[in-house]
């Protein structure tokens, strides 16, 4: 059975009622799926913590750095597994944001 989430990206966080209205993506998704999405925000944390030491780091180019091209990949793999999971506004919003090819957006095979 799928139940209903509301997902901040900015905060991470996967919640059962929405803080706010507006400012997140409404999914459906089934225990495991909502487990799969958990542990994607889970990778993009660490991601992100790296990348954090990466910019202490005085001329250390974004672009050539493979800890912030990990962390742009599993945004990406986030942002594609929403769209799996997303209502219609979701699919929606994450169409209009340009970021995925249309062929990517319905493919399961990252999660």
């Amino acid at each position: 059975m799928k139940n209903i989430y509301y997902v901040d990206i900015k905060s991470g966080e996967i919640l059962k009622q929405p803080i706010q209205e507006g400012g997140h993506f409404t999914v459906y998704a089934t225990d495991e799926e909502f487990a799969k999405l958990k542990a994607l925000f889970e990778q993009n944390y660490s991601a992100e913590l790296k990348t954090f030491v990466r910019a202490q780091t005085p001329f250390k180019e974004y672009h050539k750095d493979k800890e912030d091209k990990q962390y742009d990949e599993i945004m990406i793999n986030i942002y594609r597994y929403l769209y799996v999971l997303g209502d219609k506004e979701t699919k929606s919003h994450i169409e209009s944001m340009g970021i995925i090819g249309k062929s990517e957006l319905n493919e399961r095979s990252n999660f």
